[in-house]
């Protein structure tokens, strides 16, 4: 059975391995992702994020990133992506 969890987006999120992330957005002043997840995976990953805001410089090969949102904070526009670690 897979259940879903809430997790602070931080740079490092440390997830069960196959987690599948499904949005991301806010909740009162805190940035989180919501992923799918199996509860009794015992191995946990470190998946590392970045997060771009609206008109900002994107320093990143995007195309070797995940777009995995976007999110609406009051009047900043935050884009995430999931770094690609292969």
């Amino acid at each position: 059975m897979k259940v879903i969890f809430k997790y602070e987006l931080t740079s490092e999120v440390l997830l069960p391995k196959g987690a599948l992330i499904l949005r991301a957005g806010t909740q009162g002043d805190t940035m989180f992702i919501w992923a799918l997840i199996d509860p009794n995976e015992k191995e946990h990953i470190e998946r590392e994020f970045i997060v771009v805001g609206t008109g900002h410089p994107f320093e990143y090969e995007y195309l070797k990133h995940r777009f995995v949102d976007t999110v609406f904070d009051g009047p900043f526009v935050w884009h995430i992506f999931e770094v690609n670690t292969n």
